[in-house]
């Protein structure tokens, strides 16, 4: 009779532990933060430990193989820009080319 309460006790405990780790698996997913795509960090305003709450910026990022730019050319250069024309751009906020 003991050793039969002792061994309800002990499974018992032995789900409650399962249940602990299937909980902390879970929660450690929930830790995990991916990007959609690879690209490039520019900002990151919070470091490793910090929480994270729901709304808060983690990090911008950008993309450099499929950066889309739009621009305004004066009329003067119109005659020297053509369509697929590659250009270089800088950002000098970014210290980016």
């Amino acid at each position: 009779d003991q050793a039969e309460s002792a061994l309800q006790t002990a499974q018992a405990n032995f789900n409650k532990a399962q249940a602990a780790v299937s909980e902390a698996e879970t929660t450690f997913g929930y830790s995990i933060i991916t990007a959609p795509f690879d690209g490039l960090i520019t900002q990151k305003p919070i470091n490793k430990g910090d929480t994270a709450t729901p709304g808060a910026l983690l990090l911008s990022m950008y993309n450099p193989n499929s950066l889309e730019i739009e621009v305004n050319f004066a009329e003067s250069v119109m005659p020297y820009v053509t369509y697929d024309k590659e250009v270089d751009v800088v950002f000098p906020s970014y210290n980016l080319n």
